[in-house]
């Protein structure tokens, strides 16, 4: 009897998605500090599929064009959104899911603007690496 209810608890880890990981797919929120060191948002649409995630958002006139993907593990989640379009940002966001909201830190990476196009300023000053997002 024994081994009947061992072979069972080890088939139902193998198979049945584990309670812990978050659910992340959806419609989520993110607010940043922009460089004018203001609260600026953007919506991200993630799709999960296990593990993986991918990234997409219309919401922001600026940022219109970002795709992106990441990783879900239990609540860990990073994900990296690049514009494909000719501004060449890159956001690269890790942080812990907590139920419906996301917190943690935000990289920017600004790539070499297309040919004949002036590059974006430096920021001045310190501005928050930060972020919070929310589901919708």
């Amino acid at each position: 009897m024994g081994k009947i209810l061992f072979f069972f608890t080890l088939l139902a880890f193998l198979f049945i998605p584990p309670a812990w990981s978050a659910d992340i797919s959806g419609t989520w929120t993110f607010t940043m500090k922009n460089a004018q060191n203001k609260d600026e948002s953007v919506d991200l649409l993630i799709k999960a599929a296990g593990e993986n995630l991918t990234v997409t958002t219309s919401s922001h006139p600026a940022l219109k064009n970002l795709v992106g993907s990441g990783t879900l593990k239990g609540d860990a989640v990073a994900i990296s959104v690049k514009t494909i379009d000719e501004h060449n940002i890159e956001f690269i966001f890790t942080g812990k899911v907590e139920g419906n909201k996301i917190t943690g830190t935000r990289e920017l990476k600004l790539g070499a603007p297309p040919a004949g196009r002036t590059p974006m300023p430096a920021y001045e000053g310190e501005i928050s690496n930060t972020f919070k997002a929310e589901k919708k």
